[in-house]
């Protein structure tokens, strides 16, 4: 009689432990959570609006709609800032191509391989830091301001800007630039944008993003 009521409890207890198991793996699992997004950045007229207060206005005639032709509003949200003060540096891709921003340039350092590539690289400074600057080329490479004459040798052939030459050109513009007006540089190799900024603009835009701009174009 003992015998036979171990075996049965024996049997209740592994018909008691399927029931569990059954009603285990019928049990609906939790859901889980989806992943949360990831926050947007600020809008493209937040960012039109922010490098206006900088002292960074898209040209006359130049417009919004402009920016929406040359990328989708979604890149500039992902890659805030940069992504748009790279926009103001190059041209309109429609006649007459004016820049987007008058205060700004884009330097394409790996193509140098003439002194008429420098002479174009400054008057395109030239331009950007709105001081007058005559440029001429014969053996050399002459920059001509209202005082001084420069006469700058640039080594060439190599596809390769000559840094020390360049920081030359833009310190003889930097020195002749009204109050704390300077250059300011966005790095993005082998492209070098250059803006003309205050103090108070560049310290605006580095307050939105930290270390992006450079006070020294060739750091």
């Amino acid at each position: 009689m003992g015998l036979k009521l171990v075996v049965i409890l024996v049997v209740l207890g592994l018909f008691a432990a399927a029931i569990v198991a059954i009603h285990r793996a019928n049990r609906p699992s939790p859901q889980r959570l989806p992943a949360a997004p990831p926050p947007e950045g600020p809008s493209l007229d937040e960012q039109i609006a922010g490098l206006a207060r900088a002292g960074l206005h898209l040209s006359p005639g130049v417009t919004r709609a402009d920016i929406i032709d040359f990328g989708p509003e979604e890149t500039y949200r992902g890659d805030p800032w940069r992504l748009l003060l790279l926009t103001y540096s190059i041209p309109v891709d429609r006649p007459p191509h004016p820049p987007f921003c008058p205060r700004a340039c884009l330097l394409q350092t790996d193509g140098f391989d003439s002194l008429q590539d420098y002479a174009e690289a400054v008057a395109e400074l030239s331009r950007v830091a709105e001081v007058p600057c005559e440029v001429t080329v014969s053996d050399d490479l002459h920059l001509r301001f209202a005082e001084t004459d420069l006469n700058l040798a640039p080594r060439i052939g190599t596809g390769q800007i000559d840094r020390d030459i360049l920081r030359m050109i833009l310190t003889a513009l930097t020195d002749r630039m009204p109050g704390d007006s300077g250059l300011f540089a966005l790095d993005n190799f082998p492209q070098i944008a250059v803006f003309h900024l205050e103090k108070a603009g560049f310290d605006r835009i580095d307050t939105l993003a930290p270390d992006l701009l450079s006070a020294d174009p060739l750091h």
